[in-house]
């Protein structure tokens, strides 16, 4: 699977029940041998198996942008510490309210960010892309409009 935005994600983005700047972001380390993403139909926290998310943080200073290639959506790097024997081959992106029934998936990653990693003490750092992509990015694209 390809690094993704949620297709509810982006119904959510439009509707605007997901603000990027307001919203209390976090990213979760997950274990892939116990979730597979379903992009256009997972839409909660509680779609992925609690045994699949090894950690979770929050994104600090949360802010969003103009690129010459979209709008996009960045934060602060996250550390991670202290973790040990699980492999995380995936990182998900939500929006957390405190309740996984409510927490919407925003994005996905299992590709080109030094995945998978065997988690054994060390600290783990997510740095964030520093080009025009960041965290999110929602590019210039539209629909064919009409006929």
């Amino acid at each position: 699977m390809a690094n993704s935005l949620y297709y509810q994600a982006l119904a959510s983005l439009l509707r605007a029940e997901i603000d990027w700047e307001l919203d209390t972001i976090r990213v979760a380390l997950i274990d892939t041998s116990l979730y597979t993403p379903d992009l256009d139909a997972d839409q909660y926290l509680s779609d992925v198996p609690s045994g699949a998310i090894i950690s979770s943080a929050l994104v600090p200073n949360c802010a969003v942008s103009v690129t010459e290639l979209g709008a996009v959506g960045d934060g602060d790097d996250v550390s991670f510490s202290g973790l040990s024997g699980a492999t995380v081959g995936g990182l998900l992106v939500y929006q957390s309210t405190g309740n996984p029934d409510t927490s919407r998936l925003i994005a996905w990653y299992d590709e080109g960010i030094g995945l998978p990693v065997l988690l054994s003490g060390q600290t783990v750092v997510i740095v964030w892309d520093n080009t025009d992509d960041r965290i999110i990015r929602l590019g210039p694209c539209l629909g064919s409009g009409g006929s």
